[in-house]
């Protein structure tokens, strides 16, 4: 009994941050301080009762709708709830009983929750605010202090002897120099300022060849997706299309498989 409740406990309190999130997501846009006003639907100002913020629940009963003025919920609700919660669930999994452990794992929920707000936020407006990469950056920061035998893209992968911090530096320096210079050669063009903000914690916390692994899953994919809308007459040559949802896509990738590096060196051909 016990075993199932746990992971009912995880996904709820998943969802419950994902609804927290999109308060964030939602603030962010409107300005509006996040501890000072109810929620409220969007379109007719009223506030919103407790049973129509039940995370995916009320979403689901109300049919997309608000129950005051009808007017359509956007899906992204339900989908951020949902992500969070299923994400929360599968890296929760083990969780450890020391207090460093389970230190570890929020610092771990921290680090998804940004994620989110980031992915989602660029994705609907191009812009990945400062303020949240710095407090990725910093959560990064006592993740891999707080577990540094827990590399996300074990030290192994490095075929050689290098351990964190130092394979946690390279990423970040490769990453970063990497897309430096994609930005300085396209001229801004073809990769943003923000992504290449972006990268300074993404390389610390995957490594040199977590890292390396990143950046081919986010260009492969990104390539995919521009070529789909290309042949699908949804976007043309010139057409604008946001990096960041591919970085942190592929970033939740390596969050849920730490090995996938060791994979794509091995298809690669480097082992």
């Amino acid at each position: 009994m016990t075993t199932l409740i746990f992971p009912i406990l995880i996904f709820v309190f998943g969802t419950l941050i994902g609804s927290f999130l999109n308060v964030v997501i939602l603030r962010y846009f409107s300005g509006q301080d996040i501890t000072t006003s109810r929620s409220a639907c969007p379109k007719c100002g009223n506030t919103l009762r407790w049973w129509e913020l039940v995370p995916i629940l009320s979403f689901t009963f109300l049919r997309g709708r608000c129950a005051r003025c009808a007017s359509e919920i956007s899906v992204q609700y339900p989908l951020v709830e949902l992500a969070t919660g299923l994400l929360f669930l599968t890296l929760a999994t083990p969780l450890s009983s020391t207090p460093v452990g389970i230190i570890s794992t929020l610092l771990l929920f921290t680090i998804t929750s940004l994620v989110i707000i980031l992915f989602v936020i660029d994705l609907k407006a191009m812009i990945l605010p400062d303020i949240f990469i710095i407090l990725f950056t910093v959560t990064i920061f006592f993740y891999i202090m707080f577990s540094p035998s827990k590399s996300l893209t074990a030290c192994y992968l490095l075929l050689t002897t290098c351990r964190q911090p130092f394979n946690s530096m390279y990423g970040m320096f490769i990453g970063t120099g990497f897309l430096v210079l994609l930005y300085l050669v396209t001229r801004g063009r073809g990769i943003g300022f923000g992504d290449v903000k972006l990268m300074l914690p993404l390389g610390l916390l995957f490594g040199l060849w977590g890292t390396i692994s990143l950046l081919l899953i986010s260009f492969w994919a990104g390539g995919l997706v521009g070529l789909w809308l290309l042949l699908a007459k949804k976007a043309t040559v010139k057409t604008a299309i946001p990096f960041g949802p591919f970085l942190l896509g592929a970033a939740v990738l390596l969050l849920l498989f730490p090995s996938l590096p060791l994979h794509l060196l091995t298809l690669l051909g480097f082992r």
